[in-house]
């Protein structure tokens, strides 16, 4: 159910019980944790005491926008990926706008993507060292997104 939290989950004949946060039981055979940033916590309710398998490591990723004329670049620059990350991208977004990102950077903050305005201005910098005229064009938005990251 969207926007229900799982409070508990004891494992029951053939199954599970979960206590939802709305206050309801309900029984299972079978439980998917897809709780993206929040997974490891949800795993510690099935093993209460035990520390779960895997923990969660939410990574940053930001974004700029800038305001160009079309046909500033004609395909996406990518780099060479690393064992880490798949790298800061330059790419024409489906609005014509030209986008820099997405930076990676490991955080404890499981739920308020922020920008912040050093990274940002990394990645005017590092969009302007490939795509030169973009030292001159302005930036019209910035954006963040978390996305899951284990130890793995």
């Amino acid at each position: 159910r969207a926007e229900t939290g799982v409070l508990g989950v004891t494992k029951a004949q053939g199954g599970y019980n979960l206590t939802l946060s709305t206050g309801e039981e309900v029984r299972t055979s079978k439980v998917v944790n897809a709780s993206g940033n929040f997974a490891d916590q949800t795993e510690g309710l099935r093993a209460p005491g035990e520390t779960p398998e895997f923990e969660i490591r939410p990574r940053k990723g930001q974004y700029a926008v800038f305001e160009v004329p079309g046909g500033l670049i004609e395909r996406p620059i990518q780099p060479v990926p690393s064992e880490r990350t798949k790298g800061v991208y330059v790419f024409s977004s489906l609005y014509g706008h030209l986008v820099c990102g997405p930076t990676a950077e490991d955080v404890k903050e499981r739920s308020n993507p922020s920008t912040d305005p050093k990274a940002i201005q990394e990645l005017v910098s590092y969009a302007s060292s490939l795509v030169p005229q973009l030292s001159s064009e302005n930036l019209i938005g910035t954006y963040a997104g978390l996305r899951t990251a284990t130890q793995h």
